[in-house]
């Protein structure tokens, strides 16, 4: 019967429920059986596995140290491989270290960036309106962490009036009339204070 193998977040591993290394599903990590045959004894809990090069490919007796958790946690080098990766959170930018057993499942530098990746949009159509005619769309979707397309996509799917391509920096740049900025608001029937241009704190009072 061939042997079932798999690589595993760089690790590998063999297919036999019957060791008693295996995991619940019947793996069992290949580099914890070559320890166990090298010091002679099956591994326990408390035993950890080194790899020297800080490849978990290489199974070379060479490159395998054994050491109890105590003993690795005292080890001055005992994160011997750190990744440095960029927060995926837009407008975060953080870099921030990871071990290579973490390297494809961590993409954010702190809780925080994580949920904030991980909410939903949901505007209600004052709120929507307020915000896109405050800011730029491209400033809007920094804050909520989604692209502008998702900011456009909510006010067709409203039914929100918004700036065209172009306007704030026209606005920027002191092309367009403040009166007439206004008037627009006016007719769009929106609260004219509330809608006036601003940089710093969002309609509902956030400050950015």
């Amino acid at each position: 019967m061939e042997t079932r193998v798999r690589i595993n977040r760089g690790y590998k591993y063999v297919f036999d429920p019957t060791c008693p290394l295996a995991t619940r599903s019947g793996w069992v990590p290949v580099h914890r059986l070559v320890a166990s045959k090298i010091i002679g004894r099956q591994l326990t809990s408390d035993d950890v596995v080194r790899f020297v090069d800080g490849n978990p490919l290489n199974l070379a007796e060479a490159n395998l140290q054994i050491m109890s958790r105590a003993e690795l946690n005292r080890a001055v080098d005992h994160r011997y491989a750190k990744y440095q990766i960029v927060c995926q959170r837009p407008g975060c930018n953080n870099v921030f270290n990871v071990s290579p057993s973490n390297l494809m499942d961590r993409k954010h530098c702190s809780p925080e960036c994580a949920q904030t990746c991980r909410r939903k949009l949901n505007f209600t159509r004052d709120n929507l309106y307020n915000l896109v005619w405050r800011m730029p769309m491209m400033r809007i979707a920094l804050i909520y962490g989604c692209s502008d397309k998702a900011i456009a996509k909510w006010c067709i799917k409203l039914g929100v009036e918004f700036p065209g391509r172009g306007y704030w920096n026209k606005w920027n740049a002191g092309k367009i009339d403040p009166v007439l900025h206004r008037r627009t608001l006016e007719l769009l029937e929106m609260d004219v204070e509330e809608c006036e241009p601003g940089w710093d704190v969002l309609p509902n009072g956030t400050m950015l």
